[in-house]
């Protein structure tokens, strides 16, 4: 089953979230590289055996509708017993207006370039009428890098926000640490994550624009899909979703890469403290995710309880 889930949009979604809302030397453990994660689950303890203390990775969908929003048992209590809270990127910086007009700078494209520069008449015309019938003048984004308008541009997406019908899990889970009075960090910066859109030609991000847009029709319906998928949190079948679109070629640097990168953070982390890691949940799970990478460093990961959910307020 392929869902619409690409992951670039799924790293643009966790930054746009912030503007709307306010958003060890020991011996390995060698495992195949083709090794499947049997076990389900979004919510998994981390222990080594040079440590007594236990850490927790959570994986999450980034943003869901309000009645299906969850949260598993003991997941409260594992961000009040920990050291520090890590999210993919430090959401906290995003309370200050400065830095957030900073970080909003970064979505325009560099240079002279426009969107109408980026796609045929016909093309301009088609996002052009896409964005009036939402009532948003494209003039207002004529600059605005198009992977950050496939997200603006999203009906499903917008029009939830709009009517209060979104959860985001980041802001949820920072809501809880700032509770339990504890330090939050990022495993990347919010700059990097931003830069990583510019590894991405602007042409072939006007293509990615048009493919999602002609997919909105249908969207609501792969967008069920992927939230079945979490609330079973069978994050090996999340993880075989992701698309196949055009923009695949880029899924090792918005997915692998990165995964190695927040290793050696996680890890000297965990050596000093117990720590409660949040990212998407398609970092998890697969061959290069999280828990198969942190498994072939001696680490001990097994899910806190099967999945079952627990709702919250």
């Amino acid at each position: 089953m392929k869902i619409l889930t690409n992951p670039i949009k799924i790293a643009v979604v966790l930054i746009f979230a912030a503007f709307i809302l306010t958003q060890c030397g020991t011996q390995k453990q060698v495992l195949p590289a083709t090794q499947v994660i049997e076990d389900k689950g979004l919510f998994w303890e981390i222990s080594h055996p040079d440590t007594e203390h236990k850490s927790y990775l959570f994986g999450t969908i980034h943003m869901i509708p309000e009645e299906l929003f969850f949260l598993p048992d003991g997941l409260e209590e594992a961000i009040a017993g920990s050291g520090a809270v890590y999210f993919e990127v430090d959401i906290s910086k995003m309370k200050d207006p400065v830095y957030q007009m900073e970080i909003l700078q970064q979505s325009f494209m560099q240079g002279d370039t426009t969107l109408s520069d980026l796609l045929t008449k016909e093309e301009y015309t088609f996002v052009k009428t896409h964005f009036e019938e939402m009532g948003m003048p494209i003039f207002m984004f004529e600059k605005i890098k198009p992977m950050f308008l496939s997200v603006f541009g999203d009906k499903e997406i917008m029009g939830k926000n709009a009517e209060g019908k979104l959860r985001f899990y980041e802001f949820e889970l920072m809501a809880l640490a700032e509770k339990a009075g504890k330090e939050v960090f990022g495993l990347e910066s919010i700059e990097y994550q931003m830069s990583l859109m510019d590894s991405i030609p602007y042409t072939k991000q006007a293509k990615y624009l048009i493919q999602s847009i002609q997919s909105d029709q249908s969207r609501e319906s792969m967008l069920d899909s992927l939230f079945a998928l979490y609330i079973a949190q069978d994050i090996e079948a999340m993880h075989e979703s992701l698309d196949e679109g055009d923009l695949s070629e880029y899924d090792n640097m918005l997915l692998k890469h990165r995964n190695q990168n927040w290793i050696p953070v996680a890890i000297g982390s965990m050596k000093e403290k117990p720590c409660f890691f949040a990212v998407g949940a398609a970092h998890i799970g697969g061959p290069d995710g999280m828990i198969t990478l942190l498994r072939k460093q001696g680490f001990i990961l097994k899910p806190v309880n099967k999945p079952g959910i627990s709702n919250q307020p």
